[in-house]
């Protein structure tokens, strides 16, 4: 599946969820709309302009068979 296709799926199962609990949102968004991108980018952003991030290499291990 596409990162699009499982957002999909869970999107429209959690939406069944909701409603089956009657539980109803003045916004039932998603992390892959354009505003929630540019919410993410900007607080990402100011922490950096704070000098709150960092980067670091990391050895983790993995699966040669994946």
């Amino acid at each position: 599946m596409t990162p699009k296709q499982i957002c999909d799926k869970y999107n429209a199962l959690h939406k069944e969820i909701y409603d089956w609990f009657d539980c109803d949102f003045d916004n039932f968004g998603r992390t892959s709309t354009p505003i929630q991108t540019e919410i993410t980018q900007d607080i990402f952003k100011e922490l950096q302009a704070q000098g709150n991030t960092f980067e670091k290499v990391v050895d983790q291990q993995y699966c040669l068979k994946c």
